[in-house]
C-alpha cells in the first residue's frame, strides 16, 4: 500500500474483514485521489481511484474471491 506521510485512513469492519480508506486530493491535478484497502483472512485486496467513483467495486471483487 502506497501510503504518504499525513495520509489518514478511517478503518470499519466491513464485507467479512477490515476495510480501510484514505481520501487526499492530488496535488498536480487537483482531483480526490482515494486508496481502499480490504484486509480478510489471507487476502488484501486494494483499490486505488483518482477522480472516477467505482460503485462498489470492492464489494464486486470480494464476491468474486470470496463467493
Amino acid at each position: 500500500m502506497t501510503q504518504r506521510s499525513g495520509d489518514v485512513y478511517d478503518c470499519t469492519d466491513r464485507l467479512g474483514g477490515t476495510v480501510c480508506q484514505s481520501t487526499r486530493t492530488e496535488e498536480q491535478y487537483g482531483t480526490d485521489f482515494t486508496q481502499t484497502v480490504l484486509v480478510r483472512d489471507d487476502v488484501v485486496v486494494t483499490v486505488r481511484q483518482s477522480n472516477c467513483p467505482t460503485n462498489d467495486l470492492l464489494g464486486s471483487i470480494v464476491t468474486r474471491i470470496c463467493g
